[in-house]
Order: structure tokens, then sequence, then C-alpha cells
């Protein structure tokens, strides 16, 4: 069973204006046979593609080059990601909190920002790490896939990431509600013939049903936290018990921070850690 954490809250990461025009350390290994590689459009500038995102999903940094001076891995106990979501968005995480921003990706050029909107007392070797690795962010303006990663590299070609995917977060795939909390902490089970059904997908989107109308959405999932957002409904609305259910369901995907999962129970639960989602795969529930 995996154990609930804490949130990290804030944001420390930092964004430092014009990066990626750094140029290679002197001496610097990666920098002895680069590929130039062409400056990524503006973000927003690409059309969408109709093939898929080969980057979407989460990624694991194993290391990162910040300043030209090779790759390093994480300090020890620190996580560092990167997840990338429909829309050209960009999220993740440092050992001093969490950051966002957006991506563009054309082929082989990719365009990375990164965004905050302040930071989190830590420490200096963490603060100092977060730093370069917004630095390494912000010089990618190409990808290319290895073995076993993805490598993101500089105007020179030089790598400054290598990612490895994170294959299985736990709340991919689809679930059936099995009970849920009233507004007083209370559980109870949705209406017999309104089953509450939600379905995570890899790249980051959520769709299923209140037992209502049908919803629409996103979310961040990592470890043992989930932020989701951006919930739509679709379809006319209902009235009575179905509708009060389905407002209930929608305050609570509005609440929920952790999950924790064992075997095919999922549990969703706020900031406190207390349950507000109960769910088991859909599959094993078809099966009774």
């Amino acid at each position: 069973m995996r154990r609930l954490l804490p949130l990290v809250a804030g944001i420390c990461l930092l964004a430092v204006p014009g990066v990626s025009a750094l140029a290679q350390a002197p001496g610097s290994p990666a920098a002895s046979t680069p590929t130039p590689l062409s400056t990524p459009a503006p973000l927003g500038a690409a059309e969408p593609s109709a093939t898929p995102d080969p980057l979407a999903g989460a990624w694991d940094v194993l290391s990162f080059d910040a300043w030209g001076d090779g790759l390093l891995p994480p300090r020890a106990g620190t996580t560092l990601t990167a997840v990338f979501l429909p829309a050209g968005r960009l999220e993740g995480e440092t050992g001093c909190g969490a950051y966002f921003g957006g991506y563009v990706l054309d082929g082989d050029r990719l365009g990375l920002r990164v965004i905050s909107k302040g930071s989190d007392p830590c420490d200096v070797a963490t603060t100092e790490e977060a730093v370069g690795f917004s630095v390494a962010l912000e010089a990618v303006v190409g990808w290319r896939a290895a073995a076993d990663s993805v490598e993101l590299l500089d105007d020179a070609g030089a790598v400054r990431l290598v990612l490895a995917r994170i294959e299985d977060l736990g709340l991919t795939g689809g679930w059936r509600a099995e009970r849920y909390a009233r507004a007083n902490g209370e559980p109870t089970e949705p209406l017999p013939d309104r089953p509450i059904e939600l379905t995570f997908a890899p790249d980051g989107t959520l769709q299923g049903s209140s037992g209502c109308r049908l919803l629409e959405g996103q979310y961040t999932g990592d470890r043992d936290q989930v932020v989701v957002a951006l919930v739509e409904t679709v379809g006319l609305p209902c009235e009575g018990d179905a509708q009060r259910q389905e407002r209930r369901l929608l305050r609570i995907l509005d609440q929920v921070v952790f999950w924790q999962r064992e075997r095919d129970r999922l549990v969703l639960a706020d900031g406190s850690s207390a349950p507000l989602l109960e769910l088991r795969s859909a599959d094993t529930a078809a099966g009774g």
C-alpha cells in the first residue's frame, strides 16, 4: 500500500530569462561534436499535431546539466520530475516544491518555458539545484529518444536532461466509485442506478460520469499526489438526488490532494488525508 505523503505547497523553481541563448562552457565534454539545432518557435506558435505526443505523460529526471559542465544526478533525497500535459502544459517538482510552465513540440524540436509564482524557504543546496534545473529546462531546444530514456538537447546538440518515463502512476485506468464522502465527512454509496465512473488516462486527461452527466477534465498525478482541474460536465442537468450527487462529486474532485492504492482499490483523499472517494477497478467491478 502506498503511504500518503504531505503535499509540497508553494513553488520554488525560478525562471531564468534568456537561458536558451547561453553558450557551452569551455572544455565541456558535451560540446565536442555538437549537432546544431534550430531555436524553437515561441510558445503557442506550433500548430496542433495529429500524431500522438511522444513526450506526453510523467518523467523522472535521471540527470541534468545546468551550466554546460556535464550531467549530474539529482541530489540524494530529492526528486526532479517533468510532466507533459495536454494543451502544451508543463508541470513538475523539485526538492524545493512544484513548478509549472509550457512547452512546444514540433518534430525533434522542443521548447520549454518555466513560470514561477514564488518560492518556499529551502536550504541553499536545494535552492541551487532548483535554479540549476530551471536553467537546464530553459536551455532545451530539441529532443531524441535513447535506449530506455529521452534526452533533451540544447542549441549546440549537447544533452541537458535525461528523462525516464514513469510508466504507472497508479491512477491510470478505469474506476467505479463504491463510496464518497458527504459534506460532513460521512461516507455514502452512489445511487444504485447512477454509478460514478472515472477514467484517468496516461496523457493527463480525465473522463467519466457523475451518474448524471459525462465529465471531462485534466489531472496531474505524481507518486502519492494528484490534482484534478478544469472539470466540465457534458449534457443536460439532472434533478433531485442525481443532481446532489453530481454537485458533491465535483466538489470532491476540486478538493482531492492525495491518492492511495492497494491492488484494485483506489482512495482519493483531501489535504488532511481524509478519504473523499473510494473506488474499485472498473474491470473488477464489472466482474463482480
